[in-house]
C-alpha cells in the first residue's frame, strides 16, 4: 500500500528515526499524550512524519506545550529524513491556527525555512527597528491616556502629557543590551514586555502627588508630577 495509507506504521518509524537521531528514549506507551522521544538532555520531543511531498503537519495548539521541541520527519522513496528540529515555540509561532480542528498547521516550506534561520542564528535587529517597533506597541494604548512619546535616546523615552491631559509623566529608562534581549523574544514574550510599561501606565495615571521610580522587568520608570 501507499506509505500515506499507513500512518501509523510511518508515524512510528519517524519515532525511531528521531530516538536515533537525539540519542533518546521512546515515550512509555505509543502516542503518549504530548510528546513522543526524551532526548538525552531530558527534553521532550514532539513527532510529527508525513509520507507527503508538501504540506503540512498539524499541531494540537491543546497539546503544543506538552514538548519542548518538534521534530518533522519526511518518509519519501524509501528514505526518512528530518525537515525540521527545534524549539516547539519556534513552530508554533510560524504556523497558522485552523479553528475548525484546533490545530496549528506547519507548511512543510515553513519548516525548511525555519530550520535554515535557525542554523543560522538569531539576526539582530537594528536599534533604531527595535525602538520603532516598541514605540509601534505602546502608541495606541498612550494617545488612549493622553500621552505622547518622545525618545531623548536610544535608551531614554518620556511619555509626555498631551495639551489637555491630566495623566502624569511617565519616563522610561531601558537598562543597556535591552534591545539586544528584545530582538530574541517571540511575540508572545514581546507581548509581555509592551504590558509591563502599560501596567504602569494604568498603576500611575491620573493627578500624582509627589514622584516615585520603580523598576519593573528590566525596565525603569521613573514618574513626575505635572507642574
Amino acid at each position: 500500500m501507499a506509505p500515506t495509507e499507513a500512518r501509523h506504521l510511518i508515524g512510528r518509524l519517524g519515532e525511531f528515526h528521531c530516538a536515533l537521531q537525539v540519542g533518546g528514549t521512546l515515550a512509555h506507551t505509543p502516542n503518549q499524550h504530548g510528546f513522543d522521544v526524551i532526548c538525552s538532555k531530558g527534553r521532550r520531543i514532539s513527532v510529527k512524519t508525513t509520507a507527503q511531498a508538501s504540506g503540512f503537519v498539524a499541531i494540537g495548539k491543546t497539546t503544543a506545550s506538552l514538548a519542548d521541541d518538534l521534530m518533522v520527519v519526511q518518509y519519501l522513496k524509501g528514505q526518512v529524513t528530518t525537515v525540521f528540529y527545534g524549539p516547539m515555540s519556534a513552530a508554533v509561532e510560524v504556523a497558522r491556527h485552523y479553528k475548525p480542528t484546533n490545530n496549528f498547521e506547519f507548511d512543510l516550506s515553513r519548516a525548511r525555512k525555519l530550520a535554515i534561520t535557525l542554523a543560522e542564528g538569531p539576526q539582530l535587529m537594528p536599534i533604531e527597528a527595535l525602538r520603532q517597533e516598541f514605540e509601534a506597541e505602546l502608541r495606541e494604548f498612550a494617545s488612549s491616556h493622553g500621552l505622547g512619546l518622545v525618545w531623548h535616546s536610544d535608551a531614554l523615552l518620556n511619555l509626555e502629557p498631551l495639551p489637555g491631559s491630566r495623566s502624569a509623566r511617565l519616563c522610561i529608562s531601558f537598562e543597556a543590551g535591552y534591545w539586544e534581549m528584545y530582538a530574541l523574544r517571540d511575540e508572545f514574550i514581546r507581548e509581555q514586555a509592551r504590558a509591563n510599561v502599560t501596567a504602569q501606565l494604568i498603576a500611575y495615571r491620573a493627578d500624582w502627588v509627589g514622584q516615585a521610580s520603580q523598576e519593573f522587568q528590566g525596565l525603569k520608570l521613573a514618574l513626575s508630577p505635572l507642574p
